[in-house]
């Protein structure tokens, strides 16, 4: 059985796409993509490998296995500790994988209706992540640029995980990143302190001070790891990173020698 109608569903869904933007992507009609999803029906073989190329991914993948979110978003995975704005880089060295239910940008907008439904978190993409980072429950795409700075890892696009805390001040620390689930949106801000109502800040000075009403607080996230795109990350980060993953990769290499 081929695998390839639900790969291109999946595409569409990690992607923000529907069946008529993928579509005109390759010149083929919306039709044709229902019927590749709903299995009646594969492209020709120039079309998929279109389809391969522009997605960065191989045929065979498309055609024999589930293509994963991480292939289709190529992340790189970083790790937040005490210090959010110098995080480290995860190796994925021999490492056993678990997924992790992702919510892109558009069905944040149907998380807030859903908050807490199983059937619906199990419905989502899945991203693969290393055991040692179970304590994420969700992650969410960052579809706001409220917290991208020059040397911060919480661009938009890219994705972080959360783990679920209960909705009381006492469980918030100053400071520190969040995934705050209100009765009108998904955001990702940074906690300032709580009066009659919650108060937050972003990392883009340019940014208002939110506040929110505990009340209207339906879920919130502590931020545990952060996925980034590999390409655009800023050279003199990148030069350090080199140097630590050298460092890691000998480590490793000596421990299995």
């Amino acid at each position: 059985m081929s695998f390839f109608g639900k790969n291109i569903k999946k595409i569409r869904s990690v992607k923000n796409l529907s069946q008529q933007a993928f579509a005109n992507l390759f010149k083929i009609k919306r039709a044709g993509v229902g019927a590749w999803e709903e299995g009646r029906a594969e492209p020709k073989t120039d079309t998929m490998m279109k389809i391969a190329k522009h997605f960065g991914i191989s045929i065979d993948a498309l055609l024999t296995r589930d293509v994963t979110v991480n292939e289709l978003q190529h992340f790189d995975l970083f790790q937040l500790g005490a210090d959010e704005h110098e995080p480290s880089l995860t190796l994925l060295l021999d490492s056993a994988f678990n997924t992790i239910p992702y919510l892109t940008a558009t069905e944040q907008a149907v998380y807030i209706n859903e908050v807490g439904k199983r059937e619906f978190t199990q419905a989502l993409p899945m991203i693969q992540m290393p055991v040692n980072l179970l304590n994420a429950d969700l992650a969410f795409e960052i579809s706001r640029a409220n917290m991208q700075t020059d040397y911060g890892v919480f661009s938009q696009g890219n994705v972080v995980f959360g783990k679920s805390i209960t909705n009381t001040p006492q469980n918030l620390f100053p400071g520190h990143a969040y995934i705050v689930v209100s009765t009108s949106k998904v955001q990702l801000l940074r906690f300032v302190a709580t009066t009659n109502e919650t108060s937050w800040q972003s990392d883009n000075i340019h940014q208002p001070e939110v506040n929110i009403a505990i009340t209207d607080i339906q879920a919130i996230f502590k931020t545990v790891s952060v996925m980034q795109f590999s390409n655009g990350f800023p050279q003199n980060r990148i030069d350090r990173l080199e140097e630590k993953v050298s460092i890691l990769e000998q480590k490793n290499k000596q421990a299995h020698d």
